[in-house]
């Protein structure tokens, strides 16, 4: 019996979607688990959870005083502060959150996929498996790690929903729509997937040209300059975070020109193509039924780079759906119903999806490929590090391939169709298995530059290797049957169910999981400083604490200070500013520290850095024992970690003694963090103070009276005028007043703030108001409007199918 389409109808297909993620992360979705690995804990929930606390306080979420003596948090792009599932933070607490956070962006993802599918003439059954293959498929799972990349592949199916309606339709409501969707992904917080996206996008709008030209349409170029609104109109609603985040972007090492190795460091090969069927040939990121032990983190990355597998029946239903190129599709005659018109389409539709595969495939070979240096020259793309990551998209194409291909078996639309699925089934069961048979053979490892690791997984009694063959032998059977007969209902349930296993597998046991505890407990390390009142930060030196669930979080190492409210001179973000990695770590630091300074010069009193940024507390670890420095006493001691205090400390705010200036930013970079130097004696500045005298003596009292996010209140007395150095790192958007009088903030010692204090009694502020900001939030306000204006119709439309039902 071939099934009719319309008994699975389009709202079961989308609950069953919405309801898988939390079927197969049971676990998470209960909150007895929680993900933890690697950035999840060191950046993504301290951030967040920073953030929520922050706005939660009544503060305006622009400055983050906790992490590296202070950064901008709305032009942190991957806080992702715009994007609303992360908004789950200000209404649950600790694993909670996150959880549902990451829970979210699988639904979002599964649904979009659904829906991009229907977009291309897939009924709800075909779209319903692409949607599960691109949700749980290996893209969307080995991101879990990286949410904001995570989330702006979520993204992909929504822009191309929307941008392909509104490339075909020219409906202003649809480029409203992909206006929207644009801006969505633009925030969610990482540059990569919407780079990709909005390349994606161009050639989308070429081949819609393409064909509007084959037609003799009137103006086929019409999908291109809407492609140009789409973006436009995108990047304004997106501004008010667009551009604090481009701003801090210009400061930081990342903006300096990226070395080609930087770039294509993870270029991929035939062996990691290899990950489309074995995705466990490299052993088991989790425990669970693929390994026992759990991969090093190096290894780690690796897959979470590389990983584009969309499970077994996808893989063969989108090399179905692409025999529609040189089958007979296109003709009227070979449709049940539509005409040439929808045969015409889908066959763009295969070409555009085809065309997408193979780009992103050459793209991802990165720098074994002549396409390297082409790539590397071109503005903005050439600058993202890791170019597999562009297999996001080779996973949407892929799944939205299989909906189609799986659409064509159900409609039998083509004479070609049983010999090519036949094929298709064939090799599917053949690749694989020869694969594994000629694993030992040195020729074959040398031509797929197999490691020892992986032919140790392609023994064929370990699961990486015989789960996989299983899969194949049942999709095998399945493409089999249906070369002959149309898919039944009960075929495509086995086929629903297989692929249900096939992914959800992968994706349960791809990532460890530890309690969800972890972010509900506050750490010995987080009790011992705050008990100190006065302003300070600390420093964790010589941990890099990547694999254990909760020793980074007892060491408070990386980002986990900011969860408790702890300030750190050091921490973890992608866009720390270049001057700061010049004062941390030398000029000669070629990306961000991620948390770990391993100098042994922070032992030597003498060294200035720790001391001028108000460093009051050393962790180390916990069996770390310095040798006898006078200036470290001990305050605490657990299994995890060794407190120390650092008596040389300086204050948060102080007067030094003399000022010079100089206009070389380098030698004043030498000076201040020689052996030896005293900031509190002498401050060095980059501009002329010609009204400050060079030395001053007499009384020079400051305190600190409130301190916020973005404004900090001081008072001061002096007996003569002097230079007020303030350890924050001086940064663009400051503004600083004396008595209600605005005065100027000057570079001191290489990266503080600092203002001249009349003698006197004086109240001072410093308050973060960037123009960045402003003119962000002038421009979303303005593309906001045109939004409205763009779907005004929409809303009339309803209130007279409002009246008219009446």
């Amino acid at each position: 019996m071939v099934l009719n389409l319309r008994q699975l109808s389009g709202p079961v297909a989308v609950g069953v979607l919405l309801v898988v993620p939390f079927v197969v992360f049971f676990p998470i979705a209960f909150v007895d688990r929680a993900f933890f690995a690697m950035d999840l804990q060191f950046y993504f929930y301290p951030y967040h959870r920073a953030a929520a606390d922050l706005i939660s306080s009544g503060s305006l979420p622009l400055w983050n005083p906790l992490t590296s003596s202070g950064l901008p948090l709305l032009g942190d792009g991957q806080t992702a502060l715009l994007y609303p599932p992360n908004w789950l933070f200000l209404l649950f607490p600790g694993a909670a959150a996150l959880n549902f956070d990451i829970l979210l962006q699988f639904c979002i993802a599964g649904l979009g996929a659904y829906l991009a599918a229907r977009s291309l003439g897939a009924g709800p059954f075909s779209a319903m498996l692409g949607g599960l293959a691109y949700m749980l498929g290996g893209f969307m799972t080995a991101r879990v790690i990286h949410l904001s990349i995570q989330s702006g592949a979520a993204m992909i199916p929504w822009v191309f929903l929307c941008s392909h309606h509104a490339f075909r339709r020219s409906s202003a409501r649809w480029v409203a729509a992909a206006a929207f969707a644009v801006a969505l992904q633009m925030v969610t917080g990482h540059p990569q997937i919407p780079v990709y996206t909005a390349a994606a996008m161009a050639l989308l709008a070429a081949v819609v040209t393409l064909e509007y030209s084959v037609e003799g349409f009137r103006r086929p170029w019409r999908p291109m300059l809407l492609l140009v609104a789409i973006y436009a109109l995108g990047c304004g609603l997106a501004a008010l975070q667009l551009l604090p985040w481009f701003e801090l972007a210009s400061l930081s090492p990342r903006a300096e020109s990226a070395g080609y190795e930087f770039i294509f460091k993870h270029s991929m090969t035939i062996r990691d193509w290899l990950l489309l069927l074995f995705p466990y040939l490299r052993g088991s990121i989790g425990a669970g039924v693929y390994g026992a032990e759990t991969l090093p983190s190096l290894i780690a990355v690796e897959l979470w780079e590389r990983t584009a597998y969309v499970g077994i029946l996808p893989l063969a239903l989108a090399a179905i759906g692409l025999l529609g190129l040189v089958s007979s599709a296109a003709r009227a005659g070979d449709l049940p119903s539509g005409g040439a018109i929808a045969g015409r389409r889908r066959w763009f539709s295969l070409l555009y999806l085809g065309l997408l595969v193979l780009s992103t495939v050459l793209f991802a070979a990165g720098k074994h490929t002549p396409l390297a240096a082409v790539v590397h020259s071109i503005p903005v793309v050439g600058s993202l590090r890791g170019v597999a990551r562009v297999v996001a998209l080779t996973s949407f194409a892929l799944t939205m391939l299989a909906a189609l291909g799986m659409q064509s078996l159900l409609e039998q639309r083509t004479r070609l169709a049983r010999g090519g699925v036949l094929g298709v089934a064939v090799a599917l069961v053949l690749v694989p298995a020869g694969i594994v048979l000629l694993a030992g053979a040195p020729w074959f490892q040398s031509w797929l530059g197999l490691a020892k690791g992986d032919l140790l997984n392609l023994a064929a009694n370990r699961p990486n290797t015989y789960v996989p063959l299983l899969l194949t032998l049942i999709n095998g059977a399945l493409l089999f049957r249906w070369c002959f007969r149309a898919p039944s209902s009960l075929s495509q349930a086995a086929a629903f169910a297989v692929l249900l296993f096939d992914v959800g597998s992968f994706a349960a046991f791809y990532h460890p999981t530890t309690d969800a505890s972890l972010y509900a407990t506050r750490p010995a390390a987080a009790e011992v400083l705050s008990r100190d009142a006065e302003p300070h930060r600390k420093l964790t030196v010589f941990d890099l604490s990547w694999d254990d669930a909760d020793l980074a979080q007892r060491r408070l190492s990386v980002s986990w200070g900011m969860p408790y409210g702890i300030e750190d001179a050091n921490g973890f973000n992608s866009l720390q500013t270049r001057r700061y990695m010049n004062y941390m770590f030398g000029p000669d630091a070629t990306d961000v520290s991620y948390g770990a300074l391993l100098d042994p010069r922070i032992l030597d009193p003498r060294w200035p850095i720790p001391h001028a940024l108000n460093v009051k507390y050393l962790l180390f670890p916990e069996r770390f024992t310095p040798a006898k420095r006078d200036h470290l006493r001990l305050i605490h001691r657990d299994d995890a970690v060794s407190i120390f205090e650092n008596t040389l400390v300086l204050p948060r705010a102080y007067f030094v003694d003399s000022v010079r200036s100089e206009s070389d930013p380098q030698k004043i970079l030498e000076t201040v963090t020689a052996l030896g130097f005293d900031g509190r004696r002498e401050a060095f500045v980059e501009d002329p103070l010609p009204r400050l005298e060079p030395a001053a003596v007499g009384r020079a009292e400051v305190a600190i009276t409130t301190r916020s996010a973005n404004r900090i209140e001081l008072t001061t007395s002096t007996s003569s005028e002097r230079l007020l150095v303030l350890s924050e790192m001086y940064f663009p958007g400051w503004r600083a007043f004396v008595g209600g009088v605005e005065t100027e903030i000057h570079r001191a010692n290489y990266l503080f703030r600092a203002i001249v204090v009349p003698a006197g009694e004086h109240r001072l502020e410093f308050v973060y108001r960037p123009r960045s900001v402003a003119a962000g939030l002038t421009l979303s306000t303005i593309s906001l409007a045109i939004l409205l204006w763009l779907i005004r119709p929409l809303c009339f439309d309803r209130r007279r199918s409002q009246r008219s039902g009446t």
